[in-house]
C-alpha cells in the first residue's frame, strides 16, 4: 500500500483545466454529431462512429478525476506547494482504494458507538476511541476522509462527540477548555480532522453543509475547529455560528470557550478573521462588543483579541482591498445607531 508520487502543482493545475476544457468541447459537439452520424447511416463517409468520441471524453474524465484526487491531496500533505516538482509518498495508490478503506474503517466505528450507546461504559467508550484510532496516518487522503464521513453519516458524527461531551457541564453549549480539547485530540481527534481535510478539497456532501451546522451544537463545531486545522471557510463558518448568538445565551455562569477556540484558531490564521469583518458587516459588532469580551469568563481574553485583531489588520496584512473594507466594516459598526461603543 502507498506510492511515491511526483507533481509539479502548476503544470497539474493546467493540465486539469484543460481536460475540463476537452471534455466540455466534446460534450458539446457530442449531440449533433450522434445525431448526424444516426442520420446518415451507411451514407456516413467518417470512418469510425461516435464510440471513439465517447472513449476520448471518458478517457479526459478518468484521467482529470486521477489528477484532481492526486492535487486535493498533495495539498493536504503539503499546504503550500509552491512551483516545481513535489515529491510525497501517498497512503493508497487510487482515490477507489482510498474510498474503499475509508468505508471499512467507519464501519467498526458505527458498530461500536451503537454498543456504547446501549452499554455506556468506559469500557464500550473504549471501543469506540480504538476504532477511531484506526484512521490515523491515513486522514491526509481526502477520499478517505469524505468515504469515512459519508459512511458514518452527520447524526452519527455529532453523536460520537456529544457522548465524549455530555458529562462535561455546558461543554455542548459553551465549548471546551485547552486541557479538555488536548485530551479530545487524542481519542475524537481524527474525527475532526476527516471533517476538516474533506471539506477542505470540497468532497462534503450537501448534509455536511448548512444543514449541519444549523443542527450541530456550538461547542461540538468548536471542538472540530480546535482539533483539526480548519480551512478559512469553515472557520469563518463556525465564527458565525458562535458570534451571531444573543448575548443573553453568553451570560458569564461559566467560561465561554467557544470564544477562546476562535481567538486562538485566528491567531493561526489571521487572514481568515480579516476576510470574515470584510464579508460580514455585523461580524465585529458580534465580536467586539464589549459585553461579549467582559463576560467571557477567560482571564486575558481582552488582550488575545487585541493581539489576533493587530494581525489581521495591520499594514501589509492579508490581501489590500480585503484589509480595507475591514476596517470600512469596523467603524461603520463602531458609528452605527444604537452601537454599544457610542456615548462609552
Amino acid at each position: 500500500m502507498g506510492e511515491f508520487v511526483g507533481i509539479d502543482p502548476r503544470g497539474a493545475d493546467q493540465l486539469i483545466q484543460q481536460m475540463a476544457t476537452g471534455k466540455n468541447v466534446l460534450a458539446s459537439t457530442r449531440h449533433g454529431l450522434e445525431t448526424a452520424i444516426a442520420e446518415a447511416g451507411e451514407a456516413w463517409t467518417g470512418q469510425q462512429g461516435v464510440t471513439p468520441m465517447h472513449r476520448s471524453w471518458a478517457f479526459f474524465d478518468e484521467t482529470q478525476r486521477d489528477l484532481k484526487w492526486r492535487m486535493d491531496t498533495l495539498k493536504q500533505m503539503v499546504p503550500t506547494s509552491g512551483n516545481g516538482l513535489m515529491s510525497v509518498i501517498f497512503t493508497f495508490g487510487s482515490e477507489i482504494e482510498a474510498a474503499r478503506q475509508g468505508k471499512a474503517d467507519a464501519a467498526p466505528i458505527a458498530e461500536a458507538l451503537r454498543k456504547h450507546e446501549i452499554e455506556n461504559s468506559v469500557e464500550s467508550w473504549r471501543k469506540v476511541t480504538a476504532a477511531t484510532a484506526a484512521m490515523k496516518g491515513k486522514l491526509n487522503d481526502p477520499a478517505y476522509a469524505a468515504a469515512v464521513l459519508s459512511t458514518l453519516g452527520p447524526e452519527k458524527f455529532r453523536a460520537l462527540f456529544m457522548h465524549w461531551m455530555k458529562n462535561r457541564g455546558p461543554a455542548m453549549d459553551k465549548g471546551l477548555s485547552p486541557n479538555a480539547i488536548k485530551e479530545g485530540r487524542e481519542t475524537l481527534g481524527p474525527l475532526a480532522e476527516a471533517y476538516a481535510n474533506a471539506e477542505r478539497a470540497g468532497r462534503l456532501g450537501e448534509e455536511w453543509q448548512g444543514p449541519f451546522m444549523k443542527a450541530t451544537q456550538p461547542g461540538v463545531l468548536t471542538a472540530i475547529v480546535a482539533m483539526s486545522k480548519p480551512s478559512t471557510k469553515l472557520l469563518n463558518q463556525v465564527a458565525l455560528k458562535v458570534l451571531g448568538r444573543p448575548l443573553t445565551a453568553d451570560l458569564p455562569t461559566s467560561e465561554n470557550w467557544n470564544l477562546n477556540v476562535l481567538v486562538e484558531a485566528y491567531d493561526a490564521n489571521p487572514q481568515a478573521l480579516q476576510t470574515l469583518l470584510a464579508q460580514n458587516k455585523e461580524a465585529a459588532g458580534w465580536l467586539l462588543h464589549p459585553q461579549r469580551v467582559r463576560m467571557s469568563g477567560i482571564s486575558g481574553f481582552e488582550g488575545k483579541v487585541a493581539g489576533v485583531l493587530d494581525k489581521a489588520l495591520k499594514p501589509g496584512a492579508g490581501v489590500d482591498s480585503v484589509r480595507e473594507q475591514a476596517w470600512v466594516n469596523i467603524i461603520r459598526g463602531m458609528g452605527a445607531k444604537d452601537s454599544p461603543w457610542i456615548g462609552g
